[in-house]
């Protein structure tokens, strides 16, 4: 009997502390409310100032226009202060709340703004925007906006460039005496981004406090620095592995070894082609860079580059194909030192066109001699005739052996005219292979000084 008594009392016990314990907010805010004038700096010695603890949360970067260098965001933003006349007893009766809701309009708040901003949305417009008080009087407040800020691009390293957004916080109103803004806790390092942008990645978000002067006039503030890394794989595998494969190739295709000057002007046609696919690639990339007064980014220098080896790659074949095209029509000698580079026995005599010239012209025909004399073979005595003819088939042996070295003369000049043209071939052949050993280098070495 004495158990089941003792539980009905401290039952009843109970249920008395909770009825006790029951939060009317109607109370509370009629008691804090009665005598609050929202228009006065919550502080009881106006001396005294009120202390702000701001807290910037980046929800999502929305867009980055590097046209335009704005950076649009989706931010929350958190301020806690204490509101001297905002508190009450929880001990009295009907007021056991710990904190209660209601709207940011009845009360006195901070004008923190933006100050680099160039537009700002509200998502919660002001007149239903809400916040919390608690007993002792700290309200806190969260807000959110999206706003667009001037975001300067630096764009040297374009596309492995890091930006670096300021946002800075103020207050309009109070000077730093009345008004301070602090941080609720320290910001920097990583921060967590729900929503990221896809070309950027974010590295850190730092803040600092700090004071601004105007006209005597101390003001507090708050720097933030929202720090962005571009992610260059786009760009690596769009643009400038397909540029430095397209410079390479035209390289190999204009300094291939050729058999013959017809070949040598395909190659040019085909530089030149390769030409005006990077300009065309140029004009498409340059729509997609950012502009900037700091000057050309990395990309574009790097196709600017490689328009230049391609361009230096075709005048370079120019030449070389005048050389060849000269040394073949004009029978240009080639000095024995392209016989000796291209491993090709030299020829033992000089011949010129000129000795055939000399001898070819024959200013007698034996046989035009035979038939001349042969009036005067038929005067002479069997003896003498005999003599004659001796003499007359001696002359012809003479003429018949200068035919002969003539022929072998021609035969000779022949041939040296094919190993000058092979002469010729392959020191072509070896310069094509030097400018392309040479242009394949310098294209790499560029491409890894540029982006090391």
């Amino acid at each position: 009997m004495i158990p089941a008594t003792f539980g009905l009392i401290l039952f009843f016990t109970v249920e008395i502390f909770q009825a006790e314990a029951v939060c009317h907010e109607h109370a509370v805010v009629d008691k804090i409310f009665s005598n609050y004038n929202p228009d006065v700096r919550p502080v009881r010695d106006q001396s005294t100032p009120s202390v702000i603890k701001f807290q910037l949360f980046i929800s999502s970067i929305v867009n980055i226009n590097e046209q335009d260098e704005t950076l649009s965001l989706l931010v929350w933003m958190k301020s806690v202060w204490k509101d001297e006349f905002l508190n009450w007893n929880m001990a009295d009766t009907n007021q056991s709340c710990p904190s209660i809701k209601t709207r940011a309009r009845k009360l006195w708040t901070p004008d923190a703004v933006f100050t680099n901003t160039i537009d700002i949305k509200p998502i919660v417009v002001p007149e239903q925007q809400w916040l919390a008080i608690t007993n002792e009087g700290i309200v806190s407040m969260t807000t959110t906006a999206f706003i667009t800020v001037r975001c300067t691009m630096k764009i040297a390293d374009f596309p492995f460039d890091t930006q670096r957004c300021p946002l800075q916080v103020t207050v309009w109103t109070y000077e730093y005496q009345d008004l301070q803004l602090t941080l609720s806790r320290p910001t920097t390092g990583l921060v967590d981004i729900f929503s990221n942008t896809s070309e950027f990645k974010t590295i850190s978000l730092d803040v600092v406090p700090a004071q601004t002067y105007n006209e005597n006039q101390t003001f507090s503030e708050l720097h933030y620095t929202l720090v962005l890394k571009r992610i260059p794989e786009y760009y690596i595998f769009v643009i400038i592995l397909p540029t430095f494969l397209l410079t390479s190739l035209c390289i190999i295709g204009i300094f291939t070894p050729n058999s013959n000057i017809n070949e040598r002007n395909e190659k040019v046609t085909l530089g030149l082609t390769t030409l005006l696919s990077m300009a065309i690639i140029l004009n498409i990339v340059a729509d997609q860079m950012p502009k900037s007064s700091e000057g050309l980014p990395l990309l574009g220098y790097f196709i600017l580059y490689e328009i230049a080896v391609c361009t230096l790659a075709i005048i370079l074949a120019t030449i070389v194909l005048w050389m060849h095209q000269k040394a073949h029509t004009r029978a240009w000698h080639a000095p024995r030192v392209l016989y000796w580079l291209t491993h090709t026995k030299p020829p033992q005599d000089d011949v010129s066109p000129s000795y055939f010239d000399k001898y070819f012209a024959m200013k007698e025909d034996p046989k035009h001699l035979l038939v001349e004399n042969r009036k005067e073979f038929a005067e002479l005595t069997a003896f003498d005739h005999l003599v004659k003819m001796i003499s007359v088939s001696k002359e012809t042996c003479e003429k018949l052996q200068l035919i002969s070295s003539i022929i072998e003369k021609k035969i000779q000049f022949q041939e040296r005219k094919e190993t000058n043209a092979k002469v010729w071939l392959k020191t072509v052949d070896m310069i094509d292979v030097f400018l392309l050993i040479f242009l394949l280098i310098a294209n790499i070495i560029i491409t890894s000084v540029l982006f090391r």
